[in-house]
């Protein structure tokens, strides 16, 4: 197990995996989220130095998180 500041001790990413496969809840969502935050981050600033001014960092964020949460409820299809 790993231990962070913001949510003590932490299980194995898999282990919450297969928790929110078995509970979708959104507690566990969101434990999944935080886990992956930094690829939608890292997404977003790559793609974002490519196009035109107008469009904000902020709005490539949003529509990062907005796929994540479908991609991680998409899971327990």
């Amino acid at each position: 197990m790993t231990k962070t500041a913001a949510t003590g001790p932490r299980k194995d990413i898999k282990d919450i995996w297969l928790a929110y496969k078995k509970t979708p809840t959104q507690k566990i969502r969101n434990i999944l989220m935080e886990n992956y935050l930094h690829l939608v981050r890292y997404n977003a600033e790559r793609i974002h130095v490519k196009l035109p001014d107008e469009v904000e960092l902020d709005d490539l964020m949003s529509a990062g998180i907005f796929g994540l949460i479908d991609a991680i409820d998409a899971f327990y299809l």
